[in-house]
């Protein structure tokens, strides 16, 4: 049955996980600025965002990282629905997804998108 997240028409876990992923990233709100959205255009067009987990003193934090360059995993980030801009995600991370990822365009000298977890740095 189509309408069910654990089964699908043609029987497959990969068209069930897809279905679920598809409905997650709906509720990812994404707030971005028109300097943002000028960068990503002028650059490719599409921004990626990935989770990474880092070590630090106090325990694991994940960071995100932003980039207008494709990745050489692309085929794994989801799209983000109704952004308004054209983003993929990547989130490998416990904390499963942010419930509002911001996007800020920040550097003086070089130019660079910046993704931010519900507004922080890092989630910890």
């Amino acid at each position: 049955m189509v309408g069910s997240l654990g089964a699908c028409r043609c029987g497959t876990l990969c068209c069930a996980s897809e279905l679920r992923r598809s409905l997650t990233m709906e509720r990812v709100k994404v707030t971005a600025d028109a300097a943002v959205c000028d960068y990503v255009m002028a650059h490719g067009g599409t921004l990626w965002v990935r989770s990474t987990r880092h070590q630090c003193c106090h325990g694991p934090l994940t960071l995100l990282d932003a980039s207008t360059d494709r990745p050489e995993d692309a085929a794994s980030y989801e799209p983000v629905d109704d952004a308004g801009l054209p983003i993929t995600v990547r989130f490998k991370t416990a904390h499963g997804r942010p419930d509002e990822l911001v996007l800020e365009l920040r550097g003086l000298a070089r130019k660079r998108p910046a993704a931010f977890w519900d507004g922080c740095a890092f989630k910890p």
